[in-house]
């Protein structure tokens, strides 16, 4: 792009070795080995995860109930003032 400025495109690849790379994956999976979350973690875990489905329960009934009360609205009284612009 610019004379003299290397550019990424100018760099070789440089493959990260298959040896290499297996040590990185067995580091790794040591490291991983035995663990898991805390008491007081998986606690709040469960908590949000409650919280999160009350919520879904409660906007799906939300949704239900003013979808009702708004085809109520629409198709109920034909003979008295206008109904809501449906």
């Amino acid at each position: 792009m610019f004379p003299g400025v290397p550019t990424l495109m100018d760099a070789p690849a440089s493959p990260v070795a298959p040896s290499s790379q297996q040590k990185q994956i067995d580091d790794i999976t040591n490291w991983l080995n035995g663990w898991s979350l805390t008491k007081g973690t998986t606690k709040k875990w469960w908590t949000v995860a409650g919280i999160y489905i009350a919520a879904l329960v409660v906007t799906g009934v939300m949704t239900f109930w003013f979808s009702g009360k708004n085809n109520s609205a629409c198709w109920t009284n034909h003979n008295s003032a206008p109904a809501a612009p449906c």
